[in-house]
């Protein structure tokens, strides 16, 4: 049997980014919301990193810097966001996915 741990700030940000999709899909007029918890997923990300998951890889920055630019197109009503966030949401499962290998458990 594998077992896979993974962090939980990582969960909470990819929830946070499944919310926000679905409200970009929506064509969710509230950003205020939207922005909320693109704003809570980097700061679960963030959260990630401080407790030392994945060692202070390269790719939180690029997850930081993706987040950075959902958020801004999202205030600028750009039609793009919504592959924005859909990219971003994958590598983020991606990261999770990568940092966080299946151990053999023991009987």
């Amino acid at each position: 049997m594998q077992e896979r741990y993974i962090p939980l700030p990582l969960i909470r940000a990819e929830l946070m980014l499944a919310t926000a999709d679905s409200l970009i899909t929506a064509k969710n007029t509230n950003e205020v919301a939207i922005d909320a918890f693109l704003e809570n997923a980097d700061y679960q990300i963030r959260f990630a990193e401080e407790l030392g998951y994945g060692k202070r890889d390269k790719e939180f920055e690029e997850l930081y810097d993706a987040i950075k630019n959902v958020r801004k197109d999202v205030k600028e009503k750009n039609a793009d966001n919504k592959s924005l966030i859909g990219n971003l949401r994958k590598k983020l499962s991606a990261f999770k996915n990568r940092i966080t290998p299946e151990t053999e458990t023991k009987k």
